[in-house]
């Protein structure tokens, strides 16, 4: 049975959501980054800590990682655990880019029917690449099923909690720290790290990694973890 107008019109939008839900959750995934490196930077200044960001006007999402886990590195002092952290999270960092790369530079395809014209066909793009001397395609499709799209994008707002958290880690930002009041009720107070281990929460504290050797993946179950509220962004 050919599709009918309503049917069309809702997996047509609910292909466009799911593109867009990306994008979104991608400049999230950089905004983040830019931000965490900015306020540390202009820490102890009296400057608007938004100020520093205009060094990152025509930085690249590459750009922005690369500073963003370089100046990690230089205030942690990282353990070798938590320079197994750092890569992970930087290594996929870099993976979430290069595909969000790939798609942005690509011809799209959306509303196209299938070959039954029963249904809408999976989004799609195409890229386009250098021929090589016994080349003879220069054109590559990628078909892109929304439920796939929806748990790449999942993936990567679970990876934007992840960076985050690493980021006020690594870079002793202020914190917010469970606390019990006087009558009993759990709050989150704002406490402020310092960069003196005495003062301070360390990567490790909270994040860990777990996993074989060539799946190894960075988790929240550090002996501190629970101390700290765990950074849960909307998977909307």
């Amino acid at each position: 049975m050919a599709i009918n107008d309503e049917q069309y019109a809702a997996e047509l939008n609910d292909a466009y959501r799911a593109l867009g839900r990306f994008i979104v959750k991608f400049s999230q995934l950089i905004s983040r980054m830019r931000w965490l490196a900015s306020w540390r930077v202009a820490l102890n200044s009296s400057e608007n800590e938004n100020y520093a960001e205009l060094f990152f006007v025509e930085a690249s999402a590459g750009n922005v990682s690369d500073a963003f886990f370089g100046l990690c590195r230089l205030i942690a002092d990282y353990t070798p655990e938590e320079d197994e952290v750092a890569g992970k999270l930087q290594n996929d960092v870099m993976k979430v880019i290069k595909y969000r790369n790939r798609t942005a530079h690509g011809d799209w395809w959306v509303g196209y029917l299938s070959t039954k014209g029963d249904k809408i066909a999976d989004p799609a793009f195409t890229v386009l690449k250098r021929l090589g001397k016994t080349d003879r395609h220069f054109a590559e499709d990628e078909p892109v099923p929304v439920k796939k799209l929806d748990e790449r994008t999942d993936q990567l707002v679970e990876l934007t909690a992840l960076v985050s958290e690493f980021g006020f880690l690594a870079l002793g930002l202020p914190l917010g720290v469970f606390e019990t009041e006087e009558d009993g009720v759990l709050t989150v107070k704002y406490r402020p790290t310092g960069t003196q281990p005495s003062t301070r929460y360390r990567v490790s504290d909270v994040l860990t990694m777990t996993g074989p050797q060539h799946k190894r993946r960075v988790v929240r179950q550090g002996p501190k973890a629970g101390l700290l509220p765990a950074w849960k962004l909307q998977l909307a």
